[in-house]
């Protein structure tokens, strides 16, 4: 799927809501995240897959990805 699909999608979850906090379990390569993001949402994805974190991590550098595989260690102390 496009990255326009993608965005379509994200749009969706929150049209006119203010910027606030989303979590994406099961994130893929992350596009619903950095388009949350670009949309002024703090999200964070969690990805079970070790080349779709890798991946997701080269498409935005700037989106907050964890490693679903090993995500008690991956998720900073106040959260985990």
């Amino acid at each position: 799927m496009g990255s326009r699909f993608y965005a379509k999608y994200a749009n969706t979850l929150c049209p006119d809501e203010p910027a606030g906090k989303a979590l994406d379990v099961g994130c893929g390569v992350g596009q619903v995240v950095k388009r949350l993001m670009e949309l002024g949402h703090k999200a964070h994805g969690v990805e079970g897959s070790g080349p779709s974190i890798e991946k997701a991590k080269q498409i935005s550098k700037r989106c907050q990805l964890y490693d679903g595989r090993n995500l008690r260690s991956a998720m900073p102390p106040s959260t985990a």
